[in-house]
């Protein structure tokens, strides 16, 4: 059958949030706006429900505009896959193929996420985190962010969700140093805080 171990590796869609600015207190908030549900009831049992956001407050980014694939996503899922062969690697990017639905048809939850954030979808990254940190599966987020500062995984998720200790920031590029890394901390266990990579571009 299929191999009960996976992970997922997700780009989120960009969503318009703009509105909510000024109007939500804490980050957690975020996602009661994209899936219609009071956030104060998420628990290990309903939180697929919490990861289903209205596709209508999706907004359209110069990607989609343009038609480019996010090849970033193959390319961590190469390093995910080469240092844990006998584990499934599924790419997420929430219209073709949804976080909620990937686990709904697995029927198993993942050994982690990871998502890769880019400045303008770095919020529907912290929203998705945290109804998977309810059900206490282990989150990495990476990328570029131009306009936050390298404390914004701890400032808007890290402190406000009820198991810090399974989120983990990549800071610079997910090499295959830090890629191995991370998959040894998984399976021992152990996730650090933050991981730093230091190659930018490997085997050309």
């Amino acid at each position: 059958g299929m191999p009960s171990r996976y992970y997922i590796v997700y780009n989120p869609p960009i969503y318009n949030l703009m509105g909510r600015y000024g109007k939500i207190q804490r980050s957690i908030e975020m996602v009661s706006y994209l899936c219609g549900l009071d956030h104060h009831l998420i628990d290990e049992d309903n939180y697929l429900d919490y990861l289903q956001f209205d596709s209508e407050k999706q907004r359209k980014g110069m990607a989609e505009t343009l038609g480019i694939d996010c090849y970033t996503l193959v390319y961590v899922a190469n390093q995910i896959a080469r240092r844990d062969p006998a584990a499934r690697v599924i790419l997420a990017d929430g219209k073709r193929k949804s976080l909620p639905g990937i686990i709904e048809a697995r029927r198993a939850k993942p050994c982690a996420v990871f998502i890769t954030a880019i400045s303008a979808n770095f919020a529907a990254a912290v929203a998705a985190a945290f109804p998977l940190n309810f059900a206490k599966i282990p989150v990495v987020i990476g990328g570029i962010h131009v306009s936050t500062s390298p404390d914004d995984v701890a400032l808007y998720l890290r402190n406000e969700s009820p198991h810090p200790e399974l989120i983990s920031q990549v800071i610079g590029p997910a090499d295959s140093n830090c890629v191995s890394e991370i998959i040894d901390d998984l399976n021992s266990g152990r996730l650090a805080a933050r991981y730093e990579g230091r190659t930018m571009l490997e085997n050309g």
